[in-house]
Formats: structure tokens, sequence, C-alpha cells
């Protein structure tokens, strides 16, 4: 089985500033309920292909819909955890405020799974999930299979390897352009329409045979549409880094394709299915 996961946010925890010093529900109207019918459609969607995901959720959507997460919790998804406000964990121990703000929503759903905005994770942050109850992580990229660190299991976003020389995870494990020089992270949504939906699956094939699992993420805002101002907030986001340029077209047709092609499940399953590997080289 391999893993597609869902990252659940809103396009006013897009990092723009004019959203940055509002409140909670002075965010939640001007989202005015995009999260919700996204959300909806995508049900819709998963129960046509007989799909059940992961939704790695900003915990502030909970605050606003509470009703929207036990749905999704009630059709068998798994809900995972993306940070209270969508944070950019950048500096070492940012995360801890994050949990802080969630400790609501992570109860109630027993949430034991993480992905951290951008894939920006940092090495000592895995003591913090650990001690909150989070059992397995997937904010790196690397095609090593999962390993632990600090008693939490690392499930990277796939990857496929093209240089033959052992690849070392250096925290953080973001994408980079010299990642593309050693493998291409074609895990992230953000090559799915650059690398087409036949290449991708190429590669998780690839990965079937060898007995693996591939593990990929997308994000609603990429299947759905969006007010305008949303789109203009990201038109703003691709002139400050060209590189987020891809996030920009609709991958709906790709993302239905893969559920076509392939067997996708909840990413909690691979607590049971993997034994961590004891050989991965972490920085």
């Amino acid at each position: 089985m391999h893993y597609y996961a869902m990252d659940l946010e809103s396009f006013v925890f897009s990092g723009a500033r004019k959203y940055a010093g509002l409140s909670s529900m002075e965010r939640k109207n001007i989202d005015n309920g995009t999260v919700v019918r996204h959300v909806e459609t995508l049900l819709e969607m998963l129960r046509k292909h007989k799909t059940r995901l992961t939704f790695f959720i900003v915990a502030e959507i909970y605050e606003w819909y509470p009703e929207l997460v036990d749905q999704i919790s009630r059709e068998g998804h798994e809900i995972g955890y993306h940070t209270h406000h969508h944070t950019y964990l950048v500096k070492p121990g940012a995360l801890a405020g994050d949990i802080a703000l969630s400790k609501e929503f992570l109860r109630k759903y027993g949430v034991r799974g993480f992905q951290a905005p951008a894939i920006i994770l940092n090495r000592e942050d895995y003591t913090t999930l650990a001690v909150n109850g989070i059992t397995y992580s997937s904010s790196v990229y690397s095609s090593l299979d999962p390993y632990e660190i600090d008693g939490v299991l690392e499930i990277p976003v796939s990857t496929h390897r093209i240089s033959k020389q052992d690849i070392t995870v250096r925290y953080p494990a973001r994408m980079t352009l010299g990642m593309f020089s050693r493998e291409i992270p074609f895990g992230s949504s953000l090559l799915l329409k650059v690398l087409g939906w036949r290449r991708i699956s190429s590669y998780i094939t690839e990965l079937e045979k060898r007995g693996k699992s591939a593990n990929l993420f997308i994000h609603n805002w990429q299947l759905f549409s969006e007010p305008r101002a949303a789109r203009l907030d990201r038109i703003r986001d691709n002139l400050r880094n060209p590189l987020t340029i891809p996030y920009s077209f609709n991958v709906l047709d790709e993302f239905v394709s893969l559920l076509k092609e392939h067997h996708f499940g909840c990413m909690g399953e691979a607590l049971r299915q993997f034994k961590p590997s004891t050989t991965a080289q972490v920085l």
C-alpha cells in the first residue's frame, strides 16, 4: 500500500502578512467556507474511489469547523497534525508553541502523525513530537526507508534517487535546487504538473516492484477553485519565489489518475507495516 497525504489548509495560511495579525475568527470570515466546500467535494471523490487518506490538518481549521473535522474522521480518514497556524518551523523549538494551542485537537482525535509545513523540521523537534504523543512524522524528503528518531518514526516524502552515492538526510531536509542533482522529490505535489502523473506513477510502480511504499502529499487548494483574493496572493508568492509557480496549476485530473492507478491508504498503517531502518544516515 502507498500513502497520499492531504494537507488541509486555507488560503489565509499562505503566509501573506495581511492575515498574520488577525484573530482566528477574522481569518475564518475571510475563508468564508472555502475549506468546507473543498472538503465536501473531496470526501465525495474519495468515497467514489474507495480511498481513505491521512489528512494533515492545520488545527485552527478545527476551531472554525469542528463538525467538518468530525466528518472527515467518521468517514474513516486519519486525522494528522500540520501545526496550529501553518507555522514554518524554521527555528528549533517553535513547534512547542503551536502544540500548546492544539491540545484539544490532538487529544480529541488521538493524533499520531505530523507533517511540517513546507517540509521544514529541525532535528531537535522530534523530542517535542514524542512527548506530545506524536508517534510518526513525514517531514523530510528522502529515498531512505522509514527510520526512527527519538521515538518517532520518520516516513520520508518519496524521492526518486539519481545519485549512486549514499545520501545523508541533513536537517532540515527541505526541497532545494541542489537536491535535484541527487534525487527527484516526486512525492511533493509541487511536481505533479511538472512531471505528469504517468512519470510519477512509474516511480511508484518502481518502488512497488521492490516491495516498498511510496509516500506523497497534496493540498486541497491545488484541486479546487479559490476566491479571487487567494489567487492574487499566490501570484504574489510566485513573483517573490518563481519556484512556487507549479503550485498555480490545478492538478485535480492528475490526482484522480493516480488514485485510479494505485492503492493508497492512511499513513498510520505504516506504524504496523514498517520496521524502522537502522542504517539511515541522518545529521
